[in-house]
């Protein structure tokens, strides 16, 4: 609490008033009603990306999850971290022969992140922050690569890296971590021409398209098309 109550709100962009947003967080009042028709219907989903058996266990648990675990717990919590300890996680690499396997697991975290809002955010319905010409990849790097899920990957990943950094144990073990995944990524896809993996953007939670197009791919039936997501 010590920490909390010097977050003293001064303006709309102090810790204390994002923390106070992440808390106010809640469903709109007709997703609400829908939400609650759901659960009263309780049908039971034959198929579902979220693994779930029925509509109701999907509500209870998204509101869990969403309006408490993220909204109520980790966003606030991430607040606080970065306010009294994110500026000294170290963030970047530095340039030394035996730091390049911690390099390419930096490097590679924040392709992603940026190839993720680019390719997943911005085509899954989520609020966009500029204008569609003005979406180059250095807009996207410092609008969505920059959002509050954003920042808790982010965070996750500074703070294995300083880990890392300043501890040998923790530098082996991502070592061997990356070693481990190159192994079996090269083993799972070594018979692959091209590297094929369909996103799921579909607002709802039982797109049996999702299934559909997996299926085809399997059996040989469907090839799509590759994107080069860095252009």
């Amino acid at each position: 609490m010590a920490i909390i109550r010097r977050l003293k709100p001064t303006d709309k962009n102090t810790t204390w008033e994002l923390i106070r947003t992440s808390w106010k967080m809640k469903l709109a009042k007709q997703d609400k009603e829908n939400h609650q028709r759901i659960k009263k219907e309780n049908r039971k989903i034959n198929w579902c990306i979220y693994n779930n058996k029925t509509a109701k266990e999907f509500v209870d648990k998204h509101h869990w999850l969403h309006y408490f675990v993220k909204y109520k717990i980790f966003v606030p919590l991430l607040y606080i971290f970065e306010k009294s300890i994110g500026k000294r996680l170290d963030k970047e690499v530095p340039e030394e022969i035996y730091n390049k396997n911690i390099k390419v697991f930096n490097d590679s975290f924040e392709d992603a992140l940026v190839i993720w809002c680019e390719q997943f955010c911005r085509n899954s319905g989520k609020q966009h922050h500029s204008q569609p010409d003005q979406d180059t990849r250095e807009n996207i790097r410092n609008k969505w690569a920059s959002n509050s899920s954003s920042r808790l990957l982010r965070d996750a990943k500074d703070t294995a890296l300083t880990l890392a950094l300043n501890d040998t144990a923790y530098r082996e073990f991502i070592n061997i971590w990356m070693f481990e995944v190159t192994k079996q990524m090269n083993a799972l896809y070594k018979d692959q021409d091209k590297i094929i993996h369909p996103l799921y953007t579909s607002k709802a939670i039982d797109d049996v398209t999702y299934v559909v197009i997996w299926k085809l791919i399997e059996d040989g039936k469907l090839s799509l098309e590759v994107v080069d997501a860095k252009k």
